[in-house]
């Protein structure tokens, strides 16, 4: 029973190095954890601006494509009155 309960300095040492060795291991999966924390918010950020980015190409592209609509609808207006006008004699001019 003596054996039992006494303790030698190497197994006190063996306990106090786990121990350290642990609070490292810890500290270093901590701050892994932290930095990974960190590159995550900075890609949610970036995201955030891709977004914004893709949101105002789409706004320009409908924009563009209402611009399109406008000028074709213009020019068949234009080409309906020309043949209007060819149909009844006038006779069509070159500009400059």
């Amino acid at each position: 029973m003596d054996q039992f309960l006494s303790l030698n300095i190497g197994q006190i040492g063996q306990v106090i190095a786990v121990l350290i060795g642990m609070g490292i291991m810890f500290q270093g999966v901590k701050g892994d954890v932290k930095a990974q924390g960190d590159d995550i918010r900075d890609i949610k950020e970036e995201l955030s601006e891709l977004r914004k980015v893709v949101i105002s190409n789409a706004r320009l592209e409908e924009q563009v494509n209402a611009m399109d609509q406008r000028l074709l609808l213009h020019g068949r207006r234009v080409d309906r009155v020309a043949d209007m006008l060819f149909r009844h004699g006038a006779e069509p001019k070159e500009y400059d």
